[in-house]
């Protein structure tokens, strides 16, 4: 990469709200702007040091489960040379945790040879947190639904059973007289 491509990345980048990160095909870091180093809480001279997979980073996807390095957007888009759109991801590093959405985007020669990946995220930790709490809302409202209904039918329950049993009482009452007045 020329010093003078280099410097305008820096310019385009610098103000962005989101993290943007050039790799080489073998997953090297190339560039990336002031939002990376910040999210990596490293310096740039750290930061460009390091190749894809980073160690002490733990991806996860949204069920919980680890992300294997393999299916990272950035190593997608280095094996398959096809952009990766959209993917949430879940950040463990040290005790932080947060999540991002990440696009990773080739950059191919007129060959078709991979040249970088351009690897943007976006830190939704806070839409996250929002939905889960929006979703938790949800189930709560949800079971107390549910518990006026099944408190509904109970108490209807107990006003048929009233019901049947002051009914039946009347009509044994009923009978027995009838009984007595046959008997008589």
């Amino acid at each position: 990469v020329s010093k003078e491509r280099e410097e305008r990345f820096r310019k385009l980048t610098s103000r962005l709200h989101f993290g943007v990160i050039v790799r080489d095909a073998n997953g090297k870091a190339l560039l990336c702007n002031k939002e990376a180093l910040r999210y990596a809480d490293l310096s740039e001279e750290e930061f460009l040091k390091t190749t894809f997979p980073m160690r002490n980073v733990v991806f996860m996807r949204e069920d919980g489960s680890i992300l294997g390095d393999d299916h990272h957007p950035t190593m997608i888009a280095i094996r398959t040379k096809k952009h990766v759109r959209d993917v949430v991801l879940g950040v463990k590093k040290n005790r932080n945790f947060k999540w991002i959405l990440t696009n990773a985007e080739p950059i191919l020669d007129s060959e078709g040879t991979l040249l970088h990946v351009i690897t943007t995220f976006t830190d939704i930790t806070e839409r996250k947190s929002l939905e889960q709490k929006l979703l938790q809302e949800e189930i709560n409202r949800q079971k107390l639904i549910t518990k006026a209904t099944i408190e509904g039918q109970e108490k209807e329950r107990k006003e048929i059973g009233a019901e049947l049993h002051d009914n039946i009482n009347q009509i044994l009452t009923t009978t027995q007289l009838y009984l007595e007045i046959a008997e008589s």
